[in-house]
């Protein structure tokens, strides 16, 4: 109706809805905040207390990563010397670098459980939400730095952040500088790494057990291949364990066993982009070969406005201010920011005959109909059969989870309504 012209009262009322919940929440923060207590257990406290004197650093999540970053290289490293230097090779190593990663496990599942425990606790209206445990990890981590449960503003930046930075921290435990590319980039990564390796091998005659053969020229060549191969080989694997984390936060039953690395990547930023629009309804219209909106013609007014004023240099301090008090205009403005999502909005503005890339009402030529995420799933038969599936489950456990709640709340609003006549019979 909208895209009509016309006003439609039931998005009115929606919007109305939107506004006067986050509003409750907003309140509801704030008049709940107090101060966190560390609930690390005394047993848990110990064994940080230990994992920080075998690690000789403070134990903190930034730390912690720092170190797995130094363990993956000691192990390249030694893995090398063991090829290049078989006789000189201490096996003692080994198992001081176990010992150090145990460590390190040890201590980020520890942290990774407190900061969990916090979110379960203080944030339990957004559990329902299938928010990736790093962006769990990330709202706990930040009430405990600042001492309190955060107000809805904070929660949504925390959310605006985690989208951007979660591939890059954990690209961290690999690289100090990392960069995120497509899928097919980092498969040709490990084609061209794995081409000059097997070069350097027929070049010298040798295979990977007789390097130790070589020339120390020779050795130092091979060690920057064979290094910037599992280099690559390791980013991917960070990489697919990044995009299973993302499908499964949202789809816990999937089978991505059929999956390949690109269509990994694809459903991940699918699941990225949509949240939690991504419903049923819109999988079935996706398969039906319909354009698949996340955004309505409002909101994508209010996204070209963004895009106006940020490329003229118009977009002020104020308008960022004003941002944080409305959490669907910065999800929104998040969205055009971002050079990557900024294609898909416009993608989507350019399917709706009442709006072109301009903003004009008039419709324009626009930046070309690519297929919507969702179409370009649909058309990949396993894949979208296996989303059925999984967003079949999710209703499911949905509707079990409300059933169980319901005599619950039944039961309790008799409890209030006993309760309360029990208080006024004694004025009878």
């Amino acid at each position: 109706m909208e895209k009509r012209g016309e006003v439609s009262e039931r998005v009115e009322q929606n919007r109305q809805i939107k506004k006067e919940n986050y509003n409750r929440q907003k309140e509801n923060s704030t008049t709940t905040i107090h101060v966190i207590m560390n609930p690390l257990s005394p047993k848990e406290k110990g064994e940080l207390k230990v994992i920080a004197k075998n690690l000789k650093v403070f134990v903190n999540y930034d730390n912690l990563i720092d170190k797995e970053r130094m363990i993956k290289n000691w192990q390249r490293t030694e893995a090398i010397n063991k090829i290049i230097r078989p006789d000189n090779f201490d096996s003692s190593v080994i198992d001081k670098i176990e010992f150090t990663k145990e460590n390190v496990e040890r201590g980020k599942e520890i942290l990774e459980k407190q900061y969990l425990r916090i979110f379960e606790k203080y944030y339990p209206e957004l559990i329902d939400h299938h928010f990736s445990k790093y962006t769990q990890m990330n709202i706990a981590k930040r009430s405990l730095e600042v001492d309190q449960v955060l107000e809805m503003e904070e929660v949504v930046s925390i959310l605006s952040e985690s989208r951007d930075n979660e591939v890059k921290d954990l690209l961290k435990t690999i690289s100090k500088n990392p960069y995120v590319k497509p899928s097919i980039e980092y498969n040709r990564a490990i084609v061209v790494a794995t081409k000059k390796l097997d070069e350097f091998y027929k070049e010298n005659n040798v295979h990977q057990d007789t390097v130790q053969n070589l020339s120390e020229d020779k050795k130092e060549e091979f060690k920057k291949l064979y290094s910037y191969q599992d280099l690559q080989l390791n980013t991917k694997e960070l990489m697919s364990t990044y995009y299973n984390q993302t499908i499964f936060s949202s789809y816990p039953t999937a089978d991505l066993s059929e999956l390949n690395f690109g269509e990994r990547e694809e459903l991940s930023k699918a699941i990225h982009y949509y949240g939690n629009t991504l419903s049923y309804t819109k999988l079935v219209e996706a398969s039906q070969e319909k354009f698949i909106s996340k955004y309505t013609t409002y909101d994508q007014k209010i996204g070209l406005h963004f895009i106006h004023k940020l490329e003229n240099g118009s977009f002020t301090q104020e308008d960022r201010q004003a941002l944080e008090s409305d959490y669907h205009q910065k999800e929104i403005f998040d969205t055009v920011s971002n050079e990557a999502t900024k294609t898909l909005f416009l993608n989507e503005v350019d399917h709706n005959p009442d709006l072109s890339v301009d903003g004009s009402m008039e419709q324009g030529e626009g930046i070309g109909s690519s297929p919507s995420l969702l179409e370009k799933l649909a058309k990949n038969g396993h894949l979208y059969d296996n989303l059925l599936r999984a967003s079949e489950d999710n209703a499911r456990r949905k509707a079990e989870k409300i059933n169980k709640k319901a005599p619950q709340a039944i039961q309790s609003v008799q409890d209030k309504k006993n309760k309360k006549t029990k208080i006024r019979t004694p004025h009878l």
